[in-house]
């Protein structure tokens, strides 16, 4: 999907709201509307809309959790795994 080729200026929207709404519906690519050439909005469909809200509650519940691990001294999977690694290497110099 090329953006550029979804962006109508509000006057085109208010003469085609039904019809932009029929396309954005039916083909689930947003439509950025502009008001004095800058881009102002973006209409979405419904679902897609949904999904972003949805994505980005996760998103936020994510950076909580790694907020909160980072601040009570939790440590990150990769540094497990590699102090873990170190430690087979070292025992198997050892026997």
């Amino acid at each position: 999907m090329q953006l550029k080729d979804h962006v109508k200026p509000i006057t085109y929207v208010k003469a085609h709201a039904a019809e932009l709404l029929e396309q954005v519906a039916e083909t689930r690519q947003p439509i950025v509307v502009t008001r004095k050439g800058e881009a102002r909005a973006v209409l979405l469909d419904v679902e897609t809309y949904d999904a972003w809200r949805k994505a980005l509650a996760m998103l936020k519940i994510v950076a909580r959790a790694d907020a909160s691990a980072a601040e009570s001294g939790w440590v990150a999977q990769d540094e497990v795994f590699a102090a873990a690694r170190r430690r087979l290497r070292a025992r198997g110099r050892d026997e």
